[in-house]
């Protein structure tokens, strides 16, 4: 049976702002930073459904049943809405990681391969 060399490595260290590789941790932030914004369009939202809640326990006890069910449901529309928007911009976020941080990785993995045949290494493994 042939020589075999394991080699273990923490890819989360690639992504260490300090140690890992600069444009890795650069793309992160790239895609970190263009969705901080996107959050902060959502705080409103979130403010007024919590607005709309707190208003409407307090109203509920002394109005009328049709027109508390009126608020009701539309609390019920903006906490949907508010729901189906953080779903998109989850998934908005999740494509533009793959997208910018794809072509990274596939670096990084060439890299690694061309390491392990210039040292003779069979397989590397991930022990994050």
């Amino acid at each position: 049976m042939p020589e075999t060399k394991i080699a273990l490595v923490n890819t989360d260290e690639f992504a260490d702002e300090k140690t890992g590789i600069t444009r890795l941790v650069n793309a992160m932030k790239r895609v970190d930073g263009g969705f901080n914004r996107g959050e902060l369009s959502c705080r409103p939202c979130s403010s007024r459904f919590e607005k709309a809640t707190a208003d409407l326990t307090k109203a509920q006890p002394l109005q009328d049943a049709r027109v508390s069910q009126q608020q009701s449901d539309k609390i019920e529309g903006m906490k949907t809405e508010f729901k189906r928007r953080g779903e998109d911009a989850q998934a908005a976020y999740q494509k533009r990681l793959q997208d910018v941080l794809g072509p990274v990785y596939d670096d990084i993995g060439k890299a690694l391969d061309a390491y392990a045949r210039a040292h003779g290494i069979t397989l590397i493994l991930d022990v994050d």
